[in-house]
């Protein structure tokens, strides 16, 4: 197992974050065996947040947030074209 890793700069703060939040989904366990075992990109996964800007204001403008998102995610032992999986991440995290 590995994990994608998104960094964003959110353009406001946000209030509903602090410097580490864990958004489990409704299946968590079962979710990380499927990934290894069947390697394959899954909708209801969970992910690790950080706000880096909450304990280092100059993290970000003013007003703003810095955003790390890691989410667990098949290995390259996978063999699934890492750019495209990058992509559908990306469009998933940010529309979770």
């Amino acid at each position: 197992m590995s994990c994608f890793l998104l960094y964003l700069g959110a353009p406001r703060k946000c209030l509903q974050l602090s410097n580490h939040t864990i958004i489990l989904g409704p299946r968590y366990k079962s979710l990380v065996q499927e990934i290894i075992d069947r390697k394959i990109l899954l909708d209801d996964f969970s992910m690790y947040l950080r706000a880096p800007s909450r304990i280092e204001p100059a993290m970000a403008p003013p007003e703003c947030e810095s955003i790390n998102v890691l989410v667990p995610m098949p290995n390259l032992a996978s063999g699934m074209d890492r750019a495209l999986a990058t992509d559908l991440m990306t469009d998933r995290v940010i529309s979770a």
